[in-house]
């Protein structure tokens, strides 16, 4: 399975940076906005960036990104429940 992110539930912009790369997306399970915090930002601008995430290449996000690897599962998995991302071909 290969996870891309949802253009209807959020945008990236260079702009982010001076938010301290958070932003807001919204969650189709809620039919509401939430926040994106640091981490669910930089895994969305990595998966954004990398034309999706597949599950043979989480570990090099995880390793490019600082970040650890269970806690990139969750939050991953987090964002495909609540639709921000979903799968790709």
């Amino acid at each position: 399975m290969k996870y891309v992110v949802n253009k209807l539930s959020v945008v990236l912009l260079d702009q982010d940076k001076k938010r301290g790369y958070s932003t807001v997306a919204y969650d189709h399970k809620t039919d509401k906005l939430m926040s994106i915090r640091p981490k669910e930002y930089s895994i969305l601008k990595y998966i954004s960036d990398s034309d999706g995430l597949s599950s043979e290449n989480i570990e090099s996000m995880v390793l490019k990104l600082h970040i650890d690897a269970k806690e990139a599962e969750i939050i991953v998995s987090d964002l495909f429940n609540k639709g921000i991302l979903e799968t790709g071909d």
